[in-house]
């Protein structure tokens, strides 16, 4: 189901001229809400595609963790990530580019419902930023 869900969205990579890579094992299970989880796979892509600068990556990764799997989607960015501010991506209505709004692209409102899957399914998500030119949301789920 992760893979269908990024490979919908590998043409709108290829129109706005940016990558999108897939490191999804076969036959890896989860057992919870589908439509939950589709929900929460899309929106971390729809995300990590509207923040990512023409000519950046994105790309996803899903493995087992002992008793868990980890989906984790990195995108590069255009303006550094704050990592004091990183925790504050999952609360409504919050935008690290404040140059974004409604009229832009969208109402602040998808990480925080992503966080509320997550939970509903018993698991941790985080936000890092690994360097200064990317940002990684992580899903922790047990199996």
């Amino acid at each position: 189901m992760v893979e269908e869900i990024a490979q919908s969205f590998q043409g709108l990579a290829v129109a706005q001229k940016k990558t999108l890579t897939m490191c999804i094992p076969p036959m890896l299970s989860f057992t919870g809400d589908e439509k939950a989880i589709r929900q929460l796979v899309s929106t971390l892509l729809d995300h990590a595609m509207k923040y990512a600068p023409e000519g950046g990556a994105v790309s996803v990764t899903l493995e087992k963790e002992s008793r868990a799997v980890k989906l984790t989607v990195t995108n590069t960015t255009v303006h550094p990530m704050e990592k004091e501010k990183l925790s504050q991506l999952f609360d409504r209505f919050y935008r690290a580019d404040q140059s974004r709004n409604s009229a832009t692209g969208g109402y602040g409102l998808g990480l925080s419902i992503a966080r509320s899957i997550v939970t509903a399914h018993k698991g941790k998500i985080r936000a890092d930023s690994p360097n200064e030119n990317s940002l990684t949301l992580s899903v922790t789920l047990p199996i």
